[in-house]
């Protein structure tokens, strides 16, 4: 993505050969090369210039598309991306459309393109004919080369945005930091105060009012965002009694700059902890600290991130991150603690009303201090948060589906025979294929495809209608074994449709039924006013916080409902079916629904996660397909450039909080082993994934606590063993495991069905699961 700013010399029409322009009249005057006057004397496209020669509109050129080539463009064969598909530039679409921002999602996509002609006025690009730009006003020709812009001219906004936005009102900084910095809000703050919101510590509890909820009037954000629609205000808007998140990144602020050489998270007496304050224990698994000298546009300079080890994931409890004195400033001089936070540490309430009232709040961290021998001189700041299940959703959701009737489907019918489908069959071979719609309850509230706030997407887990999905069951050829075919519930990857499992590969991996299903933003699942609208869009829905999470945790819930089908499932018109063992094969988003799903579901005896991934605030940061996150957050959250937004950035830490209640990464050790339960678990990992890079893949396999087979193909922290079966013992004796794979010529996330060694690890695993064993990774 391209955020264009002024060109001092937009192309002017002057420059222009004579005559006049698309959409003027030509009743009098000659059409300029490229248009032809119509019969209703209207200068149009003429439609017929070659590719290869000079350009200025698409409607110029036989392909209708005319390409970036500097002064002049150049008429280029087209894209063949259609209405609403994403797009990275104008050379993705079919003509004569272009590629822009709708103004409702994040994803750039192709688009009417406008009929403004060189030299209008603009006010965005769309509003201009393709071949053109809205540069300072004025629809003008593209500055970029097929060098700067390969995918053609780069998506227009739909607005025109403000990236001159200051961002957070910040006071100069001291050349050597003097103090921590922790300053309570208060009501008489002026607004340049108000939105220096991160000089308090977050998360805190200190935050939050008397009703719980904290007040993010005072968050900065852009008033005046590019996508057409206030992204961040969105999720702030939700965001006020949401608990904290269990995968925070945790920020302190200092008043200049402090020597980074006096932090110290690695001896016996370390000066920046995370410590639980209920139990007094330290953090076993080290610390992601990061301290930054730059502001952005959120928080002021000289700020230190503090986020839990990769895979971790916080316990229910009152938390702290402690800063202790020995932090110097870069002069040599020790720091020391704001008036505010003194208070916090005082042994009786304090006489400011303001620190009264936050006071309470810290009597965990109080406690704790005494008990590890430290004055409160010792303790120079300190964010002090609560932390809730993060699993509280998918519980009630289970409890609810348990509650529900088991869900019904229609009579199963064979693809091939007489009877037409009530989906679509398509090619079997090596298997037969019986399809049906089954009823599954709906738990998200609103209009699907749930694109914004308006058309809701949020979910409680009472059941708000029922809808129809389509299923395939695919079976081998041949008469089934002696007591039926055992049974894969399959969930596929966002673009994937209920049959992704005939297509991919999967159906034939092992000698099993193989049950699939349109999950959900996919098919008939969109709505009607969805259906033009990518699965993309629905899934990734970042723009629409309710449905962010409400999706997933719905997908979550169909494959509840669907183990209670196959549970008992009795159909004469399908093959002899044993359902007596289930696994279950999740790929990319059926991996992410599967992790919500199994942590709550003992009836499933094994799981294959393919394209796997944990942690939101990682996946912000590296998911480049479907669609690229990494090329769009800048641009949203109004930052001046990609390398503004990483991990450690104050918005990503507020989208993980809001998002944690469907994050793999708290689900995951429950994947393997409960109180009551241990299941056997393999994750195929790909390397050079883009859709699940290799930090959201760790996520995932350190947060279930998989043990690594060798060969190692990709970096992973801990060290491979050439065999595993049996690791978990306790309270059943299961298999969990990890096997890494190299792509050959194709992107990893897909190295389950094209890697043979990967292909042969996982129908052996899932034979070995369904035939009641306990499976060896690699099988002799």
């Amino acid at each position: 993505m391209v955020v264009v700013g002024c060109n001092p010399n937009p192309n002017s029409p002057e420059q222009l050969p004579p005559g006049v322009g698309l959409g003027a009249s030509c009743e009098t005057e000659r059409c300029r090369a490229g248009l032809a006057c119509t019969e209703a004397k209207i200068c149009a496209g003429h439609g017929v210039t070659p590719d290869g020669q000079p350009c200025i509109l698409g409607v110029e050129c036989g392909s209708g598309y005319c390409a970036p080539n500097g002064k002049r463009g150049v008429c280029a064969p087209g894209g063949t991306r259609v209405t609403g598909e994403t797009c990275e530039g104008d050379g993705d679409c079919a003509p004569p459309l272009r590629c822009g921002f709708d103004g409702v999602t994040l994803y750039a996509r192709c688009l009417a393109q406008g009929r403004k002609d060189i030299g209008a006025e603009c006010s965005v690009a769309t509003e201009c004919a393709q071949g053109l730009m809205c540069v300072g006003g004025a629809c003008a020709i593209s500055p970029f080369t097929s060098t700067t812009a390969p995918h053609g001219q780069p998506p227009a906004f739909p607005r025109t945005g403000s990236q001159a936005w200051p961002g957070a009102s910040c006071n100069a900084p001291k050349t050597s930091a003097e103090k921590a910095v922790f300053v309570l809000p208060r009501e008489s703050d002026d607004e340049a105060t108000r939105s220096d919101f991160y000089r308090l510590p977050y998360p805190s509890d200190a935050a939050r009012d008397a009703n719980g909820r904290v007040d993010f009037t005072r968050h900065p954000k852009d008033p005046s965002p590019i996508f057409g629609f206030d992204l961040l205000g969105r999720y702030l808007d939700v965001l006020g009694a949401e608990p904290f998140s269990a995968a925070p990144t945790v920020l302190l602020r200092f008043d200049g700059p402090v020597d980074f050489a006096s932090l110290d998270v690695r001896s016996a007496n370390p000066n920046i902890r995370l410590v639980k304050l209920e139990t007094g224990e330290g953090y076993a698994h080290g610390l992601n600290v990061h301290l930054n000298v730059s502001r952005n546009r959120y928080i002021c300079d000289n700020w230190l991130a503090v986020r839990p080890y990769l895979g971790e994931s916080l316990s229910e409890g009152t938390w702290a991150v402690v800063v202790l004195k020995g932090l110097k400033g870069t002069t040599g001089v020790e720091l020391t603690a704001s008036d505010d936070f003194i208070a916090m540490m005082r042994d009786t309430t304090p006489p400011d009303a303001v620190q009264a009232a936050a006071w309470p709040k810290f009597a965990k961290l109080r406690t704790w201090a005494a008990e590890q021998n430290l004055t409160r001189e010792d303790v120079l700041s300190a964010a002090v948060f609560t932390v809730e299940n993060p699993r509280r959703l998918m519980d009630s959701l289970a409890a609810s589906v348990a509650a529900q009737p088991t869900p019904t489907a229609s009579t199963w019918v064979k693809c091939g025979g007489n009877t037409p489908s009530p989906c679509a069959c398509g090619t079997t071979v090596g298997f037969d294929e019986w399809q049906a719609l089954i009823s599954l309850p709906v738990f998200q509230r609103g209009e699907a495809p749930y694109l914004t706030p308006a058309q809701g997407g949020d979910l409680s887990p009472t059941v708000v209608r029922t809808e129809q999905v389509c299923a395939s069951l695919t079976v081998p050829n041949g008469a089934a074994p002696a007591g039926g075919w055992k049974v894969v519930l399959y969930a596929h990857g966002t673009g994937g449709s209920f049959r992704s499992h005939a297509l991919d590969g999967a159906a034939t991996s092992a000698p099993v039924a193989m049950l699939g299903f349109d999950q959900v933003g996919h098919g008939s699942r969109r709505g009607v006013n969805g259906q033009t609208r990518s699965p993309d869009d629905v899934v990734f829905n970042f723009a629409n916080p309710l449905s962010a999470r409400g999706t997933m945790a719905q997908g979550a819930a169909d494959l509840l409902s669907m183990t209670k089908y196959l549970r008992n499932l009795s159909a004469s018109e399908l093959p002899p079916l044993d359902t007596s063992r289930i696994v279950f094969w999740g790929h990319s988003q059926g991996a992410t629904e599967g992790a919500l799903f199994l942590a709550r579901e003992v009836d499933v005896d094994g799981a294959v996660f393919s394209g796997a991934s944990a942690n939101l605030t990682e996946a912000l940061t590296s998911k480049q397909a479907p669609v690229d996150l990494t090329n769009v957050l800048w641009s949203a959250l109004g930052e001046g450039a990609p390398t503004s937004v990483t991990v450690n950035h104050p918005v990503l830490g507020l989208m993980q909080q809001w998002s944690d209640v469907v994050d793999p990464l708290h689900f995951a050790a429950r994947d393997v082993s409960g109180s009551t339960y241990a299941r056997h678990v393999f994750q195929v990992w790909g390397r050079d994934d883009s859709f699940t890079a290799k930090n959201v893949q760790s996520a995932f396999a350190m947060g279930a606590r998989l043990r690594l087979v060798g060969p190692t193909v990709d970096e992973f922290p801990l060290t491979a063993v050439t065999s595993v079966t049996a690791n978990i013992t306790m309270p059943a004796v299961a298999t969990a495991a990890l096997r890494q794979y190299a792509p050959d010529g194709y992107d990893g996330h897909f190295v389950a069905f094209r890697n043979e060694s990967a292909k042969r690890d996982v129908s052996r695993f899932i034979s070995s699961v369904l035939s009641g064993g306990v499976p060896v990774v690699p099988e002799p």
